[in-house]
């Protein structure tokens, strides 16, 4: 396999443990507390008869989960990836794996999709979810793809940072403090960047590559003109 056997055995035994049953059907039970709750706000106990109606429902309920769902996995990757790998540390077992026979490509990428593996699987889970909002009307889905695509990719790019600081510290508090802000550094020197030079240079297609946030609501407002969602609607 190509990431090795750490993440062969954690593919094969974490999700036969209970604790994953009930996180896997915990969070499709707040998704639809969220969809429940937007819809009380929204219409409250009146009874709905127009389609345009659920369809711009539809497209709040899909852009309320897109988000909350992107800074869950851009959070959960981050912590998910630097607490397995400095976990190794704390209890030394980490230099027992590295005496072993294992490449360093099947330590570091086992390691890393092992810990992305639970978030992997909740981005699987929620995807019912999404074609059930696609019914409602107001959502393409490309747009579902697109973001879940966006969502994958941010939990990648974040669990890959914060191995890469775990494997540098020796603390887990180092590790912690580091990757969380490198994080929000990375975030606020790319929208700095991009304010900053928005009067010379029209970098709202570049900033909505980097910054994921951007790219999500480029793929949320297809129609809105802006540079990103140009680039996505294609």
């Amino acid at each position: 396999m190509f990431v090795g056997p750490i993440f062969g055995r954690e593919a094969l035994t974490a999700p036969r443990q209970f604790k994953h049953f009930l996180i896997r059907s915990g969070y499709v039970a707040t998704l639809f507390v969220l969809m429940y709750t937007a819809g009380q706000a929204t219409f409250g106990w009146q009874q709905v008869r127009n389609v345009g109606d659920f369809a711009r429902f539809g497209t709040l309920v899909f852009q309320l989960f897109s988000l909350v769902q992107l800074s869950l996995v851009l959070f959960f990757g981050l912590l998910f990836a630097a607490g397995s790998v400095a976990q190794e540390k704390d209890r030394q077992t980490l230099v027992l794996l590295l005496m072993t026979d294992l490449r360093n490509r099947e330590l570091v990428l086992g390691k890393l999709f092992a810990s992305l593996l639970l978030v992997a699987v909740l981005l699987a889970t929620s995807v019912p979810v999404f074609v059930l909002v696609h019914l409602l009307g107001g959502v393409d889905l490309r747009q579902i793809g697109w973001a879940l695509a966006i969502c994958a990719a941010t939990a990648y790019a974040a669990g890959s940072w914060g191995a890469l600081v775990a494997f540098w510290r020796e603390k887990t508090f180092q590790t912690l403090a580091i990757s969380v802000l490198g994080t929000v550094l990375y975030l606020g020197l790319v929208e700095a960047v991009a304010a900053a030079a928005d009067a010379w240079l029209n970098l709202e297609g570049t900033a909505a590559w980097l910054n994921p946030y951007r790219a999500m609501l480029a793929i949320l407002a297809p129609l809105s003109g802006s540079g990103g969602a140009a680039h996505f609607a294609q």
